[in-house]
């Protein structure tokens, strides 16, 4: 392993995840001193960022080729390939039951996946024009935090946020002329749910 960059504890405190520069992860037993530490080939470029789940049975790390990876930690499997970050993946999180996986990105986006459901599209939020570098999810998974680049601590509500995203996907947004065929000349078009903004900000 060439030079570590990422560093995360099991829930039991007895497996430690390295993240090695050269895109390898190494699973150290620390109860276990005569076992060999595993080595899985995880990412092309950095492992940037490790997180295990609340039972310790998955490992998710993320890279600068802009996946999140699943790892199953008992066999070293990988269970799920999460794309859809454009840019490095800087930071993970994980909590709550069912399992939520927050994501950041140099790219400035939160992206969040049930680990139970890796198949499924997940929540995006675009939360800064800068990149980020941190993440962290409420233990119950309520709300999700994100500070970046513009020196700026984001707190945004996860209901909200998934309110807005079905919004979103309900919402047909109707042709000018079709509108006012529909509804008239004189009644203007309004989007029926705005965009999320953050439940609080801390500014440094």
């Amino acid at each position: 392993m060439v030079g570590v960059v990422a560093l995360a504890f099991q829930s039991a405190g007895t497996v430690l995840a390295l993240g090695g520069r050269d895109g390898q992860i190494r699973l150290a037993d620390l109860g276990r001193q005569e076992a060999a530490p595993r080595d899985i080939a995880a990412h092309r470029g950095a492992v940037n960022a490790l997180a295990f789940d609340s039972a310790g049975a998955l490992l998710a790390s993320g890279g600068a080729d802009a996946i999140v990876r699943l790892w199953d930690v008992a066999s070293g499997d990988e269970r799920a390939a999460l794309r859809g970050h454009t840019r490095a993946v800087t930071a993970l999180a994980v909590a709550g039951d069912p399992a939520v996986l927050a994501a950041a990105g140099d790219d400035g986006t939160i992206r969040l996946w049930r680990t139970g459901r890796p198949e499924a599209d997940p929540v995006v939020i675009r939360a800064s024009t800068d990149r980020l570098f941190a993440v962290a999810l409420h233990p119950f998974g309520r709300t999700v935090a994100t500070g970046g680049a513009d020196g700026r601590v984001m707190v945004w509500p996860l209901a909200e946020v998934l309110a807005e995203q079905a919004c979103a996907v309900a919402w047909r947004q109707i042709p000018d002329l079709e509108w006012r065929q529909l509804a008239g000349p004189d009644v203007p078009q309004e989007r029926p749910c705005g965009a999320v903004t953050p439940s609080a900000a801390v500014r440094r």
